[in-house]
């Protein structure tokens, strides 16, 4: 089994963690979101050098920031907007090859 299935496997059992209770009883689960944020960081690391990236990992990181913006809309609370702009921002630092740690705020870029 390839380190990308794994990681996918493992992604899928914390996304389910946070939107099975969001989507079935209308429940946030904030320590599920937080592991999966701090899995998220370790997991950009780990792809930090792949050339390619599994298409399931960027499916569940979109299919779980389309339902964190639904359920803003649903309930007009902002925070499901910042969660969500989270995950974006794992989402592309995983397409450009970056780590969390990659970027420091204030400074700039040196490519």
């Amino acid at each position: 089994m390839s380190m990308q299935h794994t990681l996918l496997q493992e992604l899928r059992n914390r996304t389910a963690r946070v939107s099975y209770p969001l989507a079935l009883e209308n429940k946030f689960d904030k320590k599920a979101f937080s592991e999966l944020t701090e899995f998220l960081k370790t997991m950009t690391a780990a792809m930090k050098y792949e050339s390619f990236i599994e298409k399931g990992i960027l499916v569940e990181l979109i299919t779980l920031m389309n339902r964190l913006k639904n359920h803003q809309c649903q309930l007009n609370d902002n925070d499901f907007q910042t969660m969500a702009l989270q995950l974006e921002k794992f989402f592309y630092l995983l397409i450009s090859s970056e780590t969390i740690d990659d970027r420091q705020s204030g400074t700039p870029r040196i490519i």
